[in-house]
């Protein structure tokens, strides 16, 4: 699977550069995109930090914790804002802030998962890890780097400025929950639960999945009723939005071919999402239109 991934992606790689031959470079047009991590191994991170690095050389990576600030003057200043976000809590993702994030003054948002981050047993998270993070994936022996991070690595994240957002509960595929009161649960009482252990407020939650197949109606308002900030999968420009409106992401790994982040977040791989992003959008304009209780 990784191989088909990596081909698709070179693809853009290339497509994107063959069309920058043909256009004139614009350096200061502006746009809000948020890049999406996984889990990063040891052998990964000079990739990861290769594609921060290149990252930094034509983007201003945004502080979550000013995001609102960013939303409201983006429309008045040319500049491409980028902001990094990390699923899953995996502990690979707290040594990459660590090592990496720190010290160049970089801060993201880690969405974490409270029945992984409280599953004690490596039994446990493994079996977490096959039937709710990939689910349908051939069991095979975990690597030490997935498992997740703990409470108190996640609130000494929290303490060094950056972002805790919530997952959901246990990471379910939501718009296969028929019941508002587990909706409820799963997207509610996990910011409640992340509260309890970092002292704040949790503004931020993203969907498990992501795509238009694990999202639904009733799954996006409640969470845009409960949180200020709302995120999928779905790659797209955030530009010129607001807080009420489901943000995209752009999904890279550090494996992938040398300049894909430089490509997607040129917007090389839009189109794939356009008609998921019309229903999306659609869904969106609808809840707006209910009338409060």
């Amino acid at each position: 699977m990784r191989s088909l991934i990596w081909v698709y992606h070179l693809l853009i790689v290339v497509k994107y550069r063959a069309k920058r031959l043909f256009e004139s470079k614009n350096y200061r047009q502006s746009d809000l995109r948020i890049l999406l991590y996984h889990e990063i191994s040891r052998h990964e991170v000079s990739d990861f930090t290769r594609q921060i690095d290149s990252c930094l050389k034509e983007w201003s990576f945004v502080d979550p914790n000013t995001l609102g600030q960013v939303l409201l003057e983006q429309s008045s200043e040319r500049i491409k804002h980028l902001m990094l976000t990390f699923d899953d809590g995996f502990s690979s993702d707290f040594r990459i802030a660590q090592d990496v994030l720190n010290p160049r003054g970089i801060k993201a948002i880690f969405f974490v998962i409270p029945e992984f981050v409280n599953s004690a047993s490596n039994e446990q998270q493994e079996q977490f890890i096959y039937h709710q993070l990939y689910p349908g994936v051939k069991e095979r022996r975990v690597p030490a780097h997935l498992r997740s991070m703990s409470w108190e690595q996640i609130k000494l994240l929290s303490s060094q400025g950056h972002v805790i957002g919530s997952h959901s509960m246990s990471h379910k595929n939501l718009s296969k929950v028929d019941r508002e009161v587990e909706l409820r649960h799963e997207i509610v009482d996990s910011g409640r639960i992340i509260e309890s252990f970092i002292g704040k407020k949790v503004e931020h939650f993203a969907f498990p999945f992501g795509n238009l197949s694990s999202l639904s109606w009733s799954a996006i308002k409640i969470a845009s009723d409960n949180y200020e900030y709302v995120y999928s999968g779905m790659r797209g420009s955030n530009h010129l939005q607001t807080k009420r409106f489901v943000f995209r992401r752009e999904t890279v790994f550090p494996w992938d071919p040398i300049g894909f982040e430089v490509a997607v977040l040129a917007g090389a791989a839009d189109s794939r999402f356009a008609s998921s992003l019309k229903v999306l959008d659609d869904w969106q304009n609808s809840i707006k239109m209910v009338i409060p209780r």
